[in-house]
């Protein structure tokens, strides 16, 4: 009891505690994370893209799967990296660490 009593008045310290145990599994959900957002982002604006090409009519000169790739690419990373982080998560718990 003692060891948690420490940081009832520091919550950012107790946080800080368990970043500092396991740096590389924390900073790896981070990226995960920030790369999922960012994909997350990106697939608007590939939306906007692929919109925009297919306005172009049937007879235009580009060609519709390179932007439906780009689409289809964003939201699988988007996907995957939600997945990658999750799976990491577990790992970066420290239930049994004093």
């Amino acid at each position: 009891m003692e060891y948690l009593s420490r940081y009832a008045e520091h919550p950012l310290a107790y946080f800080a505690h368990y970043i500092r145990v396991r740096p590389i599994a924390h900073a790896a959900i981070l990226i995960a994370v920030l790369g999922a957002v960012g994909c997350s982002v990106a697939t608007q604006y590939g939306v906007k893209f692929l919109v925009d090409v297919l306005s172009g009519g049937p007879g235009g000169d580009v060609d519709v799967w390179i932007p439906f790739a780009v689409l289809v690419s964003l939201i699988a990373t988007d996907n995957l990296l939600w997945r990658v982080a999750s799976v990491i998560a577990p790992l970066s718990s420290c239930s049994n660490i004093r």
